[in-house]
């Protein structure tokens, strides 16, 4: 059998990523291969991480086409700071199956747990990843 190629490689903040007011060091790392390229056969572990994290103190600029949401959120809608707290997860995937477990926010504030299965089901044709 081929040897899997890496096509997703990260470890880095996720704010350069996400066009969200997300502060206190949301961070992303994970390593995603495949012997085919293709994300319907994806080996490997992804995960987020953030020992503090505040969604807010900004403002979000959606792209609005609809006259009456453009009157609405035209110009960017202001969230305020809201403490999301610890937020931890993984995806572990073997052939494009993968089980996740995460977490966000503290006792104190509200908890939020999420754990199942994510399976990859995209055609073959469309699936495939570039690498460089």
């Amino acid at each position: 059998m081929p040897e899997a190629k890496p096509f997703l490689v990260v470890d880095q903040p996720l704010d350069q990523w996400l066009d969200l007011p997300i502060t206190g060091g949301l961070v992303m790392r994970g390593r995603l291969g495949s012997a085919t390229n293709q994300l319907s056969t994806a080996t490997g572990t992804v995960s987020v991480s953030c020992d503090a994290c505040t969604l807010g103190a900004g403002t979000i600029a959606p792209d609005v086409k609809n006259e009456k949401a453009k009157a609405f959120a035209g110009g960017g809608i202001t969230v305020p700071p809201f403490p999301l707290g610890q937020v931890s997860g993984s995806a572990t995937f073997h052939d494009g199956n993968g089980v996740i477990d995460g977490h966000l926010g503290t006792p104190e504030l509200f908890e939020l747990t999420a754990k199942g299965t994510l399976v990859i089901r995209i055609a073959s044709a469309t699936s495939v990843c570039a690498t460089a």
